[in-house]
């Protein structure tokens, strides 16, 4: 007997409950106004039962959960048996559009909707009732659909809004609001502007408070370069407000100058207008100024003074005079030293068609070349010392080309050292005296594929160097080593650190064997002169000699040319001696 009443109570405790009934599966909150930027809250209910025996409390679970809706169970969170209570259900809607979600309560499903509807846009205007300063302003609804207002406000601190509209209900086609403001009247009235919100579409309508009767249009000047012609622009003073105003104007002096009705007082009825024109002065590059006062006269008691500013901008003009003042000759010295390695010979070999065959093709009227030994003794070319030549010989090509292919006796003979033995002292009297002159620009050449076999660095040799010239300046050139391929002269490879080294303190610079000389700064006459300003055309350039106007072809001989690739200006002759003046000028549009 136990048995069984053990049973009948254990299976009447699992027995499972019976969800809660609701009055309605479904709760339509209807349709809201949804501003932008607000939110609108939204409630409805439905009654919920506990049909069961017993007393239950009440869950609730949303889908989607998004918190935009909450429920809540009125008065306590239970249900007794049998009873009934309601559910009070608050939707917030953010924005326009239809929402929707599944309530359950105790497992009863109801199935809640809103819909956000999007305001119309609305056309509204702002206009003065009574007096300016002090006056109530209509807010009136022109367009053909409902607007929808926020508190007004007035931006500026000459006052504030005495009485705001109703906007606690739509203002329909053709209806109006009075706002009425009050500003400050000592003299002329500060800047103020009457602000009202518009939530239709989230704009705002705003009137001026103050002087600002006389609206100005604002004046857009072109770019115009700097000497050229600016062209004229027209601007416009309008009456925006609902009473007659009379207008005197004067222009001040400035980078702009002012043309219309000046000095004589013009009658503006409500909408009148007078029409000024403004003309930026380009005499100079940069930011203008300039500006027209007017006078607003209401009545013989009441009158206020304004301006309108001007702010033009010239853009520079590309107008650039260079001047190259060439010397008579090239001036200098030079001693050059063949150091060898491996696979020099094709290097060399360009060398020879280049180097001496036209390295000097400018009129060099003061030339001392020495060629020396790396691999130690006296100069080359005779036991007695360097051979020194001048420009109208051609023995320095002669003994240059003679030790490029004489091979070094040593396994890694050093420039640095040949150039150090070749500046002793007792090298540079007897036969080699005057070899190094003053005033007179010296560079040192090396000629080699190998590291130098030196002791020094850069900056012991560069020390070294300046001690045994007493401190003459001189340049560091190095030629080679390159990287060889079929035809024997490829690209250039990394240069010897230490060359790299002393080339850059002696502002010199490293070179590959199979380029020519063109990269050594030649201290002379030349043909080519690189022009300083970007983007130049060839019809903006004039070139003067010695300050005659020179086209760039008389009589069917062409003078000069201009590279754009190249900015350059490239002669046909030398113009030794001569003052090149080449001005580029950037014609105007």
């Amino acid at each position: 007997m136990r048995r069984v009443l053990l049973v009948l109570l254990i299976s009447a405790c699992s027995t499972p409950l019976e969800p809660l009934t609701v009055s309605s599966e479904s709760l339509a909150l209807g349709s809201q106004l949804v501003f932008t930027g607000r939110t609108v809250t939204v409630e409805g209910e439905v009654t919920v039962t506990n049909p069961s025996t017993r007393s239950r409390a009440v869950a609730f679970s949303v889908t989607p959960n998004d918190s935009a809706l909450v429920a809540r169970l009125d008065g306590a969170p239970t249900l007794e048996a049998g009873a009934s209570k309601r559910v009070l259900v608050r939707v917030t809607l953010t924005a326009p559009g239809e929402k929707s979600w599944q309530l359950s309560v105790g497992g009863a499903v109801v199935h809640v909707s809103a819909l956000g509807v999007a305001p119309p846009s609305c056309t509204t205007r702002l206009k003065w009732v009574g007096r300016q300063f002090d006056s109530d302003v209509v807010l009136e609804n022109e367009g053909m659909t409902e607007c929808y207002f926020g508190k007004p406000f007035v931006r500026g601190d000459v006052g504030g809004v005495l009485s705001p509209p109703e906007l606690n209900r739509a203002v329909g086609p053709g209806q109006r609001v009075v706002v009425r403001s009050r500003i400050s009247t000592n003299g002329a009235p500060p800047p103020a502007t009457l602000i009202v919100p518009v939530l239709n579409d989230n704009s705002r309508v705003a009137l001026a408070l103050s002087s600002r009767c006389i609206e100005a249009s604002r004046v857009q000047f072109e770019e115009t370069k700097r000497g050229c012609a600016a062209p004229e622009k027209s601007f416009v003073l309008r009456n925006v407000c609902e009473l007659p105003l009379r207008v005197t104007a004067s222009a001040r002096p400035g980078d702009v100058t002012i043309r219309g009705p000046l000095a004589t007082p013009s009658l503006l009825p409500p909408g009148g207008e007078l029409t000024f024109f403004a003309t930026n002065d380009t005499a100079r590059t940069g930011g203008g100024f300039g500006s027209m006062r007017y006078e607003v006269i209401e009545r013989a008691d009441l009158t206020w003074t304004e301006a309108v500013q001007f702010s033009p901008w010239t853009l520079p003009r590309v107008d650039d005079t260079l001047t190259f003042r060439e010397p008579p000759a090239i001036r200098y010295d030079a001693l050059v030293s063949v150091a060898g390695g491996p696979a020099i010979e094709p290097g060399l070999a360009h060398l020879e068609r280049t180097f001496i065959a036209g390295a000097i093709g400018s009129p060099v009227q003061d030339l001392q070349f020495a060629v020396i030994s790396a691999e130690g003794g006296d100069f080359f070319a005779t036991d007695a010392g360097v051979r020194v030549v001048a420009t109208t010989s051609s023995e320095w090509k002669q003994d240059l080309g003679v030790l490029l292919h004489r091979a070094p006796q040593s396994d890694a003979p050093s420039c640095i050292d040949s150039f150090l033995r070749a500046l002793e002292p007792a090298r540079l009297s007897g036969p080699n005296r005057g070899l190094l002159r003053d005033g007179v620009p010296l560079y040192l050449m090396c000629f080699t594929t190998q590291q130098d076999s030196t002791s020094l660095d850069g900056g012991a040799a560069l020390t070294a160097l300046q001690n045994a010239l007493g401190d003459r300046p001189f340049s560091f050139f190095s030629y080679g080593p390159n990287a060889l391929g079929t035809d024997g002269c490829q690209a250039q490879t990394t240069a010897s650190p230490l060359y790299a080294d002393l080339a850059r303190r002696s502002r010199g610079s490293t070179l590959a064997l199979c380029e020519s000389t063109g990269t050594l700064s030649w201290n002379g006459p030349r043909k080519e002169f690189l022009l300083s300003t970007p983007n130049v055309q060839a019809s903006w350039i004039q070139v003067e000699l010695d300050g005659v106007v020179t086209p760039a072809i008389v009589n069917g001989a062409r003078i000069w040319r201009f590279e754009p690739q190249r900015n350059s200006l490239i002669f046909e002759e030398y113009q030794v001696g001569k003052t090149i003046t080449v001005r580029v000028a950037e014609p105007c549009p």
